[in-house]
């Protein structure tokens, strides 16, 4: 593969030359929690838990200034653009990760006023770096169905989280609508939702949050299953089933962004 085109930035605020910022080094770790616990009989243990919780990114580099009152003005705005809760941080401009500053920015002072080296750490809710451009499927069903929804070869190399958009273009009365992920088997019920012409459940998988995407949460009855995410490297077919019968007419929207695991 090529080389990348860097762009190191934080936000909308460049960690390059034109904010007097030299990286030195750049630091990744994923944040796995794994818990253990003794086998009943014999030797050894048994996994109980393992998953990925997010993400932890150290930086460290230098901003150096014309004199010291330049130098000073160019670290405050770095702190200050640090500070701005939760931004994307990038390295390069083909992958990004959202994440937020985690603890102090540590800097002291060098070359006789002229330059400060510093460090700070990064944490995100995400474990996987994602491209920066999202993808967009939308998928027009009616009738009885159940409905399979194909999507395009999911790029990258981590599983990624999408956010699924259902519509109704009629009334829904305490409708049962269950999406199943054909390949892992994976599902999301949910039970007695209600819906007026033209709305929207919004099924944000990573998140687990359900809405409809102006003001207020759609509100079933249950939900039952799991919000799943969808596998790299192949089609996602999902299948939507439903007790509304002949009359049902939805459009179905699947936004991802592809994920991987290395900056």
């Amino acid at each position: 593969m090529a080389n990348r085109t860097e762009d190191r930035q934080f936000g909308s605020f460049a960690l390059d030359s034109t904010n007097g910022i030299v990286l030195s080094s750049w630091q990744n770790r994923q944040l796995r929690d794994t818990r253990f616990t003794p086998r009943l009989r014999g030797a050894g243990s048994q996994v109980i838990e393992d998953r990925l919780t997010g993400c932890q990114v150290v930086l460290a580099g230098t901003v150096i200034g014309s004199d010291t009152g330049n130098v000073r003005d160019r670290l405050d705005g770095l702190i200050q653009a640090l500070s701005q809760g939760e931004q994307y941080l990038q390295l390069y401009d083909d992958r990004r990760l959202l994440c937020r500053l985690d603890g102090d920015v540590r800097y002291s002072l060098e070359a006789l006023g002229r330059a400060y080296a510093f460090q700070a750490r990064f944490t995100s809710r995400w474990p996987t770096w994602e491209d920066p451009s999202p993808v967009n499927e939308q998928f027009s069903r009616s009738g009885a169905g159940p409905h399979i929804l194909t999507t395009a070869s999911i790029v990258g190399s981590a599983p990624t989280w999408p956010v699924i958009t259902i519509q109704t273009h009629v009334p829904l009365t305490a409708a049962n609508v269950l999406l199943t992920d054909t390949g892992t088997l994976q599902q999301l019920h949910l039970v007695g939702l209600n819906l007026f012409d033209e709305q929207a459940v919004i099924l944000d998988m990573f998140e687990g949050f359900l809405g409809d995407g102006v003001a207020s949460a759609v509100t079933p009855q249950a939900i039952e299953g799991s919000f799943f995410p969808l596998s790299p490297g192949a089609v996602a077919v999902l299948e939507l089933s439903h007790d509304i019968g002949a009359g049902a007419d939805w459009t179905i929207d699947v936004d991802y962004v592809p994920r991987y695991w290395a900056a």
